[in-house]
């Protein structure tokens, strides 16, 4: 099993869909600082596509926002598809759905601004054992 863990920001928001079962979705992308720096000495990003499902993407809906400072805890999924003849693959990080997502301070991302962070919590702990299948 991998795990993968960054701090970051929301860099864009979708709105929450539902699928064709029914199930409700909701992605936004994630932006988490590199320690590799461009040819100007500045620090990169890497940009993650986020998906959240059913109990967990209605929770987050209106407490997600562009600009929101992150530390994402969960897997790399991987799906495939078929486009054109074609194998397709996407991929996406899925937060466990206990302490998957918590809400930090500007300041504990690191962004370098010494500007007075808001504290935005700990985090949620909200029982999503209903999405569960087994």
């Amino acid at each position: 099993m991998q795990k993968f863990i960054a701090n970051g920001w929301v860099s864009r928001k979708n709105e929450l869909k539902e699928n064709q079962n029914g199930t409700k979705r909701l992605t936004f992308d994630f932006a988490a600082r590199n320690n590799h720096r461009d040819k100007n000495g500045e620090p990169t990003s890497t940009f993650f596509l986020v998906e959240l499902m059913g109990k967990q993407a209605e929770f987050f809906e209106d407490k997600i926002s562009k600009g929101q400072p992150l530390l994402i805890v969960g897997e790399i999924l991987e799906r495939r598809y078929e486009k054109d003849g074609q194998t397709q693959y996407f991929r996406y990080l899925a937060p466990d759905l206990y302490g998957g997502i918590t809400f930090l301070s500007k300041k504990e991302v690191g962004n370098g601004n010494d500007s007075s962070p808001e504290d935005l919590g700990q985090g949620f702990n909200y029982d999503f054992a209903d999405e569960l299948p087994f």
